[in-house]
C-alpha cells in the first residue's frame, strides 16, 4: 500500500491517521467485488459502513486512485477501475518487462548467499506438489512460494519504483464461472485456469531464471522472466475471449 511519504511526494497532503486502514477495508472488498468493476465509490454509503466522517473516506480513495483501483471523475466521484482487455493486457507486458529488469538486475550485480538460498528454497517448494492432484491447500501453499521466489529478485534490485510499478501491474478484474466478481493476481488466475500444464511449465521457467542468475547471465535471465509472464498473458487473453472456460472460484489467498 503507498505510505504517507509516498503521498507527499505525489504532491498531495499526508492523510489523516486512520486513512490508510481504511483505503485497506475497502481495497479488499473492491477485490472481492463490492462494488464491481465500474461501480461507484459513494462517499456517503462508504462513511456509513466503515462508521466514519466523509474526510477520511475522501482520502481513502484517493490512496485507492493512486493505486490504480479507483478513478475519479469530475463532478461524480470516485468508480472502481474497470478494464477492457487489451489495458489488463498492457498492464501484464509492464509486469513482464519489470520483472525482468528485476531479475537481470540481480543477475548482473551477483546473487548473495542469502538470496541463493530463498531462490532455491523457493523454487524446491513450488515443485513439491503433485500439480495434477493438488488440492485448495497444495495450491494456496504453492502460489505463496511462487510470489517468494519474485519478490526475492524484487528486492534484489533495489528499486522502490520498480517494486511500485510491478505491484501497481499485479491485479485484475475477472468475472469467475460461478458469477463472481474478483480482482486477482493473474499469474494465480492462469495458474488456476490451466493446473497442471501451467504447474509444470513455470517450475520449468524458474528453474531457467535461476540457471541463469547463478551463471550471472543477466540478458538471459531477463529474457526467461519476460517469457514466463507472456506465457501467462496468453492463458489469460484465453480466458477473456472464452476460448478456455472460466475457472471456478479459486481458493483465497
Amino acid at each position: 500500500m503507498l505510505n504517507c511519504d509516498a503521498a507527499q511526494f505525489a504532491g498531495r497532503p499526508v492523510p489523516p491517521p486512520g486513512s490508510a486502514r481504511l483505503a485497506e477495508l475497502i481495497r479488499q472488498a473492491i477485490r472481492y467485488g463490492s462494488p464491481p468493476p465500474g461501480g461507484h465509490l459513494s462517499e456517503y454509503e462508504l462513511a456509513r459502513r466503515y462508521d466514519t466522517s466523509r474526510t477520511p473516506v475522501r482520502h481513502a480513495l484517493t490512496l485507492l486512485a493512486l493505486q490504480d483501483l479507483a478513478v475519479y471523475r469530475e463532478h461524480r466521484g470516485y468508480f472502481v477501475r474497470d478494464m477492457d482487455p487489451q489495458e489488463i493486457q498492457g498492464r501484464l507486458r509492464i509486469r513482464a518487462a519489470m520483472e525482468g529488469l528485476a531479475a537481470r538486475i540481480v543477475a548482473s550485480r551477483g546473487i548473495t548467499v542469502a538470496e541463493r538460498c530463498q531462490l532455491r528454497a523457493a523454487r524446491a517448494e513450488c515443485v513439491k506438489g503433485n500439480a495434477v492432484s493438488m488440492n485448495a491447500e497444495g495450491f494456496t501453499d504453492y502460489m505463496r512460494a511462487v510470489e517468494q521466489f519474485h519478490e526475492v529478485l524484487r528486492a534484489g534490485a533495489d528499486n522502490p519504483l520498480l517494486g511500485e510499478t510491478i505491484r501497481r501491474a499485479i491485479d485484475i478484474p475477472f468475472r469467475f464461472a460461478n458469477g463472481r466478481i474478483r480482482w486477482i493476481e493473474h499469474e494465480r488466475l492462469a495458474t488456476w485456469a490451466a493446473m497442471p500444464r501451467a504447474i509444470s511449465a513455470a517450475n520449468l521457467d524458474r528453474a531457467r531464471v535461476l540457471d541463469a542468475i547463478e551463471e550471472r547471465n543477466g540478458p538471459r535471465a531477463e529474457s526467461m522472466t519476460r517469457e514466463h509472464f507472456f506465457s501467462m498473458s496468453q492463458t489469460i487473453a484465453l480466458l477473456f475471449s472464452a476460448k478456455i472456460a472460466a475457472p471456478a472460484q479459486p481458493p483465497d489467498d
